[in-house]
């Protein structure tokens, strides 16, 4: 009797192992014939339909992984899967992947989706492969080029005011801003600036750089218009700095800043006077660089003069802060042993309240070093806001800041 219920029980595992089998092979059908159709289409007659918004979907279920959005790491993942005949999901697989992170994230997305209305080929549901983007995008200000014919606008406009119209700054808060702007990044108080002054004074046989000549092909006429500008910018720039006085240095230059950047202004429309179409135009393009003007996401507008005025001033303190990241910035050990090394370019927002913010890679280099560049950029103190010397309101700029990696 042992025996036969031993047996029974060896027969009873046996026959769940060959139904597993079975089931693994195939359906049956209604007929009680086994449905053997793995077949996967990419055409046919009604392809798949997600019930409902996949969009709004998605939106509600994904998750920005903490390490990419704190990397700035940004993109688009191509993930394919299968709509089977039930609508279920299944054989979910990144195609083209970003970083480890987003493609996690993306397949679990989309292993958790809910059932579709599956493909159908002459009435019947089939299997389908489908192919979906997701796209991972940290939000951020909207930034748009300057572009020329504003450029040439604002040169045809402010150009023709003489520099003697211009009136100082008398709003207390305007110079205040200006003063911060100047004491930011300046060691050593008024001596340091007077240093600064004194380097900006005239010198009577100023040239062209060769290097400036060669890169727009400037004729001898040309090099020579070029060489007047810059010899007359130098004498009113002296002009300015001897209205300034001797005593409270960056508060006059605080209150002198509408004249100093109309200077610029000027200096601009004669440069241009000096070039062909499209050796200005080059020049253009190479000023601009990694300049752009921003809309904060609350909704506040930028600047709408298109004045260039706060596009035309470098980073305030740019040396200061090329010293501050020369200073923070630590080479990631991996990128050293495996001598990875290169230019990261970071850009970045300064907000009308002078905070940092929207800090990404714009030209990359490693994943070590890319990290590395924005974890020190983010660690920057806030700027005092920049101005516009016209509407005497402050204004969001977007810049960018390099950040070198080599090894000795």
């Amino acid at each position: 009797m042992e025996i036969i219920k031993i047996a029974s029980k060896a027969w009873y595992k046996l026959y769940v192992i060959l139904f597993c089998c079975i089931l693994n092979a195939g359906v049956l059908n209604a007929s009680g014939r086994l449905d053997v159709d793995t077949t996967v289409y990419v055409v046919a007659d009604e392809g798949p339909e997600f019930k409902g918004d996949i969009i709004q979907w998605i939106g509600e279920n994904v998750q920005y992984p903490q390490v990419a959005w704190d990397n700035g790491i940004m993109g688009k993942v191509i993930v394919a899967f299968i709509v089977e005949k039930d609508g279920k999901v299944s054989n979910v697989q990144v195609v083209r992947g970003i970083h480890e992170s987003l493609n996690e994230e993306a397949l679990r997305v989309f292993n958790k989706m809910p059932a579709w209305k599956p493909a159908k080929i002459k009435e019947e549901n089939v299997r389908y492969r489908f192919t979906c983007p997701l796209t991972f995008n940290i939000e951020r200000a909207e930034a748009e080029s300057y572009s020329y014919d504003e450029f040439i606008t604002m040169l045809d406009r402010e150009g023709k005011i003489p520099l003697e119209n211009i009136q100082e700054e008398t709003d207390p808060v305007i110079i205040q801003m200006y003063v911060a702007q100047k004491q930011q990044f300046l060691k050593g108080g008024e001596s340091a600036f007077k240093q600064a002054l004194d380097r900006i004074s005239p010198s009577y046989n100023v040239r062209v750089p060769a290097s400036f000549v060669r890169e727009y092909k400037l004729d001898k006429e040309q090099q020579k218009k070029l060489d007047a500008v810059y010899k007359w910018k130098r004498l009113e720039q002296e002009k300015l700095i001897k209205r300034m006085g001797k005593k409270d240095l960056i508060k006059r230059y605080a209150e002198l800043s509408p004249l100093f950047a109309h200077l610029n202004i000027l200096e601009e429309a004669k440069i241009r006077e000096c070039m062909n179409p499209e050796q200005h135009l080059l020049y253009f393009h190479d000023l601009m660089e990694g300049k752009m003007i921003s809309h904060e996401p609350d909704g506040h507008e930028s600047c709408s003069c298109k004045c260039f005025y706060h596009l035309n001033v470098s980073l305030h303190g740019i040396g200061g802060i090329q010293n501050w990241i020369a200073r923070e910035v630590k080479y990631p050990i991996i990128a050293q042993e495996r001598n990875i090394q290169g230019k990261v370019i970071v850009g970045f927002l300064i907000n009308t309240d002078g905070s940092i913010s929207d800090v990404h890679v714009v030209q990359s280099v490693d994943p070590s070093l890319d990290a590395e560049s924005v974890r020190v950029m983010r660690r920057l103190q806030p700027f005092a806001p920049v101005i516009c010397p016209i509407h005497k309101r402050k204004v969001a700029v977007y810049y960018t800041a390099p950040i070198n990696f080599q090894l000795q």
